[in-house]
């Protein structure tokens, strides 16, 4: 038996349609004024429960991956021969939330912060991979 939707403690309700591995849920992060869509990439029966648990971290440390990913997006300004601004949040946008798949990596559920750059939005969406509530890599998304 497969769920259109579920609810999950901490994080909302999730949807999806048929038999898709994708459930999706609007989420409010700390600091952020919208709600932004959430996918996991679970199973036909809902999202597993690492991947719930990655994102419970990543909501919970907003704040902190924030200020820990802010030296990592202006170095991939710089690269990019892009301005600084003073504080790299200035040049991007939050987008959305994506959680891929176990298969991404067996060893450690990831969140991806998904971001597009403020004046480049189709050319520039870096990401931030998020394990287990700290910043592993900023993605350059180019």
């Amino acid at each position: 038996m497969h769920n259109n939707s579920i609810e999950v403690d901490g994080i909302g309700t999730f949807t999806h349609e048929g038999r898709s591995h994708r459930w999706k849920a609007m989420v409010s992060v700390d600091g952020i004024g919208e709600p932004l869509e959430l996918m996991i990439h679970g199973t036909p029966s809902g999202p597993d429960e690492r991947q719930v648990e990655t994102v419970r971290a990543t909501l919970g440390h907003s704040r902190e991956i924030i200020d820990e990913a802010a030296p990592e997006l202006a170095d991939l300004l710089a690269e990019s021969e892009l301005p600084v601004p003073a504080d790299a949040w200035d040049a991007f946008t939050i987008t959305g939330i994506d959680v891929p798949a176990l298969s991404y990596d067996p060893h450690a559920a990831h969140t991806l912060v998904l971001l597009a750059h403020n004046d480049y939005p189709d050319e520039f969406w870096p990401a931030i991979d998020v394990v287990a509530g700290r910043v592993a890599e900023v993605l350059s998304g180019t």
